[in-house]
């Protein structure tokens, strides 16, 4: 039986988890989630009900036009989801 480069390679990578316990962990075990921080987003829909995208604060954050974004940020949940 001949063994190359290629198998040796494969075996390695194929026993990481062997090595590593993080990918047999959860993101909630490894604390990646932050539970207090309450974060909302919005989509935004067609008549037909289509999605277009999302109103989110990392959306907000990244708007170029800072005047629509701070216009958007006073506006409730509510307002936003209320059909124009």
């Amino acid at each position: 039986m001949r063994i190359d480069k290629e198998d040796v390679t494969r075996f390695f990578l194929n026993s990481i988890g062997s090595f590593s316990p993080l990918p047999a962990l959860s993101v909630f075990s490894l604390g990646l989630i932050d539970h207090s921080v309450i974060t909302t987003a919005i989509a935004v829909v067609t008549s037909d009900q289509k999605l277009v995208g999302e109103i989110s604060p990392f959306t907000l954050a990244n708007l170029r036009d800072t005047s629509a974004a701070a216009a958007i940020a006073t506006l409730s949940a509510g307002e936003l989801m209320t059909p124009g």
